[in-house]
């Protein structure tokens, strides 16, 4: 299992930082006065040192414990019903010695639960920490929400740092006032939340191909998964899309490379008024990566059986699998233009266009494609439904495409 911090802290059990946070926190909690959780603070800022995390540790507790003490005195010392003596006379109000007092044991108490809670956090890995819940009877499903809970800021916060590279690539200047920042970042929320959308499709889908949450049957085993498109058509359709859904992100991963290094090009040509040099940048990567893409497909097509039977050797899955394959070589070449075309609306800032095009293929056609298809072509409306939303999405991309360039003259 993963050590993220390799001190006598970090080595840890899990489980003892975990009791450890609610056992500091509660006894904090149940004193009757500040004392007991002041020497717990400080107990805390020496942890930090043994676990080599004191200045974040600082920062954290002072960035929070200054504002809010500063708060809670104002309204605990100068209105609390329990003030019996005045330590100031403000004219409008007094400073109560009993509010003060009850705002220092809230202020210690709030920091014993943060800064316990911020050195596990911080010196454990959060699958042991989860692994280690389960070990001791904590459900899955449970064990999965804590998990995705202590992951979802900090995944966000690194989506939200390469988008704001990519952004600052093409001349985004995020200085100066509040407004101006908040401004600046607005355009930066389209591609967090449509990265985000697609991250929990796939992960729900690999909690679906594992069977997880599924009841009755150990967690090792195989199950149907009864609301998946290919579950009228067996197992293997279900096997089959789902190996060929993975050859296909990896051929599609390649035309990714491609554009991501294509936008910083746009992105300074764009900001210093080249449009001419973003028109050709752009038509020379749709161009590279239709013959890519076209290089892969045949590729694909020749191998196909082989690159099935690397995952499953059943004949019925290889079967889907190839048939499916075969499939998406037709239309994987548009996605060359596909991808292009929303890197580029997305490099310009264009990020409605560029979430709008990006939805396109997985969400608005694939979706209703996957539905209706089956329905009418059986196993085979099953295998032919991401090239069709492939199709619509290239169709859909062309309008666009053509107004934009057209601005850029």
């Amino acid at each position: 299992m993963p050590v993220i911090n390799d001190t006598v802290i970090g080595k840890l059990n899990p489980i003892t930082k975990i009791a450890a946070v609610f056992a500091l926190g509660l006894s904090a909690l149940a004193w009757p006065d500040f004392t007991l959780g002041l020497i717990l603070v400080v107990l805390l800022l020496v942890v930090s040192f043994l676990a080599h995390i004191q200045r974040d540790f600082a920062k954290i507790m002072f960035g929070f414990g200054i504002p809010v003490t500063v708060m809670l005195m104002f309204i605990q010392g100068l209105y609390s019903p329990k003030n019996r003596t005045a330590l100031l006379d403000f004219g409008f109000a007094q400073l109560g010695l009993e509010g003060v007092l009850y705002a220092a044991k809230v202020v210690v108490s709030l920091l014993v639960f943060l800064g316990s809670f911020y050195i596990m956090n911080k010196t454990t890995y959060v699958g042991a920490m989860v692994s280690a819940l389960t070990s001791v009877g904590l459900s899955a499903k449970v064990g999965y929400l804590v998990l995705a809970s202590l992951n979802v800021v900090p995944q966000m916060q690194r989506r939200m740092a390469v988008i704001q590279e990519a952004q600052s690539a093409r001349g985004l200047d995020a200085s100066g006032g509040v407004i101006a920042r908040i401004k600046a970042y607005i355009p930066l929320l389209g591609p967090v939340v449509m990265s985000s959308l697609t991250d929990a499709q796939e992960r729900g889908m690999t909690l679906e191909t594992r069977g997880f949450g599924i009841t009755g049957v150990k967690q090792t085993s195989y199950v149907k998964v009864s609301w998946n498109a290919a579950n009228p058509f067996g197992d293997a359709a279900i096997a089959g899309m789902a190996i060929v859904m993975r050859i296909m992100l990896g051929a599609n991963s390649v035309i990714v490379g491609l554009g991501q290094g294509f936008q910083p090009v746009c992105g300074y040509n764009y900001g210093a008024g080249l449009f001419a040099r973003v028109k050709e940048g752009y038509w020379f990567c749709v161009r590279l990566a239709t013959c890519v893409l076209v290089v892969l497909a045949v590729l694909l097509w020749v191998f196909a059986p082989q690159l099935v039977e690397i995952f499953r050797s059943d004949p019925a899955v290889v079967a889907v699998g190839v048939a499916a394959l075969h499939i998406q070589c037709c239309t994987v070449i548009l996605n060359g233009f596909n991808m292009m075309g929303n890197m580029m609306t997305q490099t310009m800032g264009r990020t409605g266009i560029a979430s709008f095009l990006a939805l396109c293929r997985q969400g608005l056609f694939l979706a209703p494609i996957v539905l209706i298809l089956p329905m009418m072509f059986g196993v085979l409306g099953v295998e032919m439904a991401q090239s069709v939303s492939d199709v619509l999405t290239f169709l859909v991309t062309i309008p666009f495409m053509r107004r934009i360039l057209h601005e850029l003259r």
